[in-house]
């Protein structure tokens, strides 16, 4: 048992090419920062809170990885901004489903129960 999962369990998912359904650190800081954004949670707006946390990085990046996730079921759209984006259009909106906070929850829980039996001081 590894601090609630299984071992049998962690293997059958692995096995099922799920791989305990974790999702990779730039989609989980993505779906992080769409929670973070809430209602307004465009891929401008989702980039923006990113930035200061992982740097800079092109908006393409951040759209193909929220596409990406919509194609999980971890995030979908959910319609328009109510303001205009740079050239003038309103910008689509995101929301992280209920499927998306249990994986994300899942997988920030796994790495912090791991990175703590690594003895790392600050786990999370």
């Amino acid at each position: 048992m590894i601090h609630g999962l299984n071992v049998v369990e962690v293997q059958d998912a692995a096995d099922d090419g799920d791989h305990l359904a974790l999702l990779g650190r730039f989609e989980e800081a993505v779906v992080l920062a769409t929670l973070a954004c809430g209602p307004e949670a465009t891929a401008g707006a989702i980039k923006a809170r990113l930035t200061p946390v992982i740097g800079d990085r092109h908006i393409n990046g951040v759209l193909t990885t929220l596409e990406r996730l919509a194609k999980k079921g971890i995030i979908e759209t959910i319609g328009k901004a109510a303001r205009a984006g740079l050239r003038g259009r309103r910008c689509k909106t995101y929301q992280v489903t209920p499927e998306g906070v249990e994986r994300v929850e899942r997988g920030v829980s796994v790495v912090a129960n791991l990175a703590r039996d690594a003895g790392l001081r600050r786990a999370a």
